[in-house]
Formats: C-alpha cells, structure tokens, sequence
C-alpha cells in the first residue's frame, strides 16, 4: 500500500503542476499608455486684444487670436521656435480702460502661415497678481459671449458710443 500512496502524492504534485501552469499571469501592457488627448487644457476663449511681445530685445504690437489661463495664441511676422522665451504684455479691456498684465512666456507651437507665424504660448510666470486679474477678466469675458454679450469692456459688434 505503500506504493500506492508514493502514486498518489505524484498524481497530487503533478496535477497541482499543471493546475500552475493553467493560471496565466494577468497580463502587463507592453506598450505605454496613450498620452492625452491634444488641445487645451484651460478654460479658453477667442478673444482679440492688443498684445505686445518682446523677445530677443525686440519688441513688437500684434493682436490675440485666443487667449486661456495657460497661454495665448498670436500672428506674428517674426519668426519664433518652439522653446523660445518671451515676454508677452497683455491690454486688458475693463471698464472702459485698459490694464497692463505681464506674463513671462515659452513658445510651445508655431504654425507656418505662408510669411507670418501662428505662435502659441504657455504662461510661465506673472507678475504679482496678475494670474488672479486674468483669470477674473477671462471668466467673465466667457460668461459674456455665452450670454452673447461682447467681451467685458469691448463694444460689441456695431455699437458707437456717438450715436
């Protein structure tokens, strides 16, 4: 009887074996995850204000083509690359005025128009609360076009104040 139970313990280690080699290990992803998907991040509006950029300690006037919390895009007759740092001085509209806001920027994408340059640019650094009065000023510009009111500040589409 001996024997038989040498067979059994066999017949028990090799069906636990194979019972091992049945459990696949659960599966690794091979290939790393998608990034992302891309566009913006922030909350973003197509807003046209003056814009002055210096860079290289050249300075010109261009006008916004979209604006957001992380950045702002423009044309440009200036060449710039992807990586390049710029100033960038912002003319915000309000209340009939205009305020000045700083930001320290980096070029992060240039699109080649045919002799002018669609540039956008992520913010990097304001000054003192400046990144506060952008995102106030931006909110409400957003509230106002969803209402279908003109940007705060700017007259909308055919008013004049002379009439």
């Amino acid at each position: 009887m001996g024997d038989n139970s040498a067979a059994r313990a066999k017949a028990h280690k090799t069906k636990a074996a194979e019972d091992a080699a049945d459990k696949k290990p659960e599966p690794t992803p091979t290939t790393p995850p998608s990034p992302p998907p891309r566009g913006p991040r922030h909350l973003r509006a197509p807003i046209e204000i003056r814009v002055e950029i210096t860079a290289r300690s050249q300075s010109f006037t261009t006008t916004s083509r979209n604006i957001a919390l992380g950045g702002i895009s423009f044309e440009s007759q200036q060449q710039f690359r992807v990586g390049d740092l710029v100033n960038v001085l912002l003319y915000i509209p309000v209340k009939k005025e205009l305020e000045l806001l700083k930001v320290a920027s980096e070029v992060v994408w240039v699109e080649d128009l045919g002799g002018s340059w669609m540039c956008g640019t992520a913010f990097r650094k304001f000054a003192p609360g400046d990144e506060r009065r952008l995102r106030e000023w931006l909110l409400e510009c957003v509230r106002a076009q969803r209402a279908g009111v003109a940007a705060a500040g700017t007259p909308a589409p055919g008013d004049d104040d002379d009439e």
